[in-house]
C-alpha cells in the first residue's frame, strides 16, 4: 500500500533532472538522508498499530491510522492522506519505546513485524525513485 511508502519524491527529483541547476548527486543524498530519517518513526508508527498496549493513547493513533487506511482503500485516495495518521501516532510511538525498554516480548514481534512488512515495500521504492 502507498501509505505505507517512504517518501521517494526526493530521489526520483534527483533522476529525471527536475532542477537542472542542483546536482542529482545532493538531491539523492538528501533523498536518501530524508528516508532513513524517516524510517525508525514509520517502523515504531506500524508497531504501534500491530501492539498499541495498554494505553488509551496508543490505541487512539492506531484506530486513527486504520480509520484513514481503510478510507484510503475504499476511496483510493492520495498516499499523502494517511499522514495525519501517522502524526497520530507519534504518542504512541514514544509508548513503544518504553516497551521495548521494558523487553515487552509483544513488542518486540510487532517491531520484527512492522520491519519485515516494511522492508521490502521501501526497496520496491527506492528501485522504482531510482528510475
Amino acid at each position: 500500500l502507498d501509505a505505507l511508502e517512504l517518501d521517494r519524491v526526493m530521489i526520483g527529483v534527483s533522476r529525471r533532472g527536475q532542477f537542472p541547476d542542483r546536482s542529482p548527486r545532493l538531491l539523492m543524498l538528501l533523498g536518501i538522508v530524508i528516508a532513513l530519517s524517516s524510517a525508525a518513526p514509520l517502523v515504531l508508527g506500524l508497531a504501534t498499530v500491530l501492539s498499541p498496549g495498554d494505553n488509551w493513547l496508543a490505541h487512539a493513533g492506531r484506530w486513527a491510522f486504520l480509520g484513514i487506511l481503510f478510507t484510503q482503500v475504499l476511496t483510493v485516495a492520495y498516499p499523502r492522506y494517511t499522514e495525519p495518521a501517522w502524526i497520530a501516532l507519534i504518542p504512541g510511538s514514544a509508548l513503544f519505546i518504553q516497551r521495548l525498554g521494558r523487553r515487552e516480548r509483544t513488542a518486540i514481534v510487532a517491531l520484527a513485524a512492522a520491519s519485515l512488512i516494511l522492508f521490502p515495500v521501501w526497496i520496491r521504492e527506492l528501485v522504482l525513485g531510482s528510475r
